[in-house]
């Protein structure tokens, strides 16, 4: 794993922009990641799912008090932060056509390939004014991003698990916040609507009576209920993720039990 950028210890550095400047390139980054889930006609994994994700990382980050401990003390390049929170989603193998992930085989290959036209300095937008470290670690968060790919690390982190975590992008502010932005979208009411979304999308049944046959409900059991404790970073993302398995605990049981009423 590439680890490259600022350690949990040091301070991020980043050309500061003119705000004016710094508008116009969030302005074209939404139109670029618009344009982009105009054509997958996913319904959870749309431009409202990008615009919550956003949202939420910027709450996340502005409750960060000195006394979290879970957060590094560093400050936040909060354009990296939110060009990050709008391209999260642009390199999901999943979302994207089979050829563009085949013929990029590294992460950054395809990051970057992805993301091309945005920077493209022979167009009219503004966003090559960016310095070559925030590209880098837009790119460097957006690849890290996912469920996926932490349950990958996990399995080959064994017992030093918590290690990993403590350097590279894994502790970098802007990661940590759109990490668990991302996550508290995946659960809660949201996160139960967006799964049941994504299993008409993929023909996913929403509910099985075979035990060996995947379903919403077995998502649900065996991925969402599990988003709580240490799958999340910031104190406040733990304690909002509480009251959002409730929220899903209580929709499993009337959902058990409406499915039982006829048996």
């Amino acid at each position: 794993m590439d680890s490259s950028g600022p350690s949990c210890g040091q301070q991020i550095s980043s050309s500061v922009l003119p705000r004016p400047l710094i508008y116009l390139i969030v302005q074209e980054a939404e139109q670029f990641a618009k344009s982009h889930f105009e054509r997958i006609g996913d319904p959870s994994h749309d431009w409202p799912h990008v615009q919550r994700v956003r949202d939420l990382a910027f709450w996340l980050r502005g409750a960060r008090s000195l006394n979290d401990q879970n957060e590094p003390t560093l400050r936040c390049d909060y354009l990296v932060l939110e060009l990050a929170a709008l391209f999260h989603d642009l390199v999901d193998p999943k979302l994207l056509p089979p050829d563009a992930v085949r013929s990029q085989a590294e992460p950054r290959d395809l990051a970057r390939a992805v993301l091309g036209p945005f920077w493209d300095d022979s167009k009219q937008g503004h966003a090559w004014m960016l310095d070559v470290e925030q590209k880098d670690r837009i790119i460097e968060i957006i690849i890290n991003i996912g469920w996926s790919k932490d349950q990958k690390r996990r399995k080959q982190a064994h017992v030093v698990y918590d290690e990993l975590y403590k350097e590279g992008v894994y502790c970098w502010p802007e990661f940590r916040a759109i990490s668990d932005a991302d996550r508290l979208d995946a659960i809660g009411a949201v996160g139960v609507m967006r799964c049941a979304a994504y299993s008409g999308v993929s023909g996913r049944q929403l509910l099985s009576s075979v035990a060996c046959v995947d379903s919403a409900v077995d998502h649900i059991h065996s991925k969402l209920l599990l988003i709580w404790g240490d799958r999340l970073f910031m104190n406040k993302a733990k304690v909002e993720a509480e009251r959002r398995q409730e929220t899903m605990r209580t929709f499993l049981h009337h959902l058990d039990w409406d499915a039982r009423t006829a048996q």
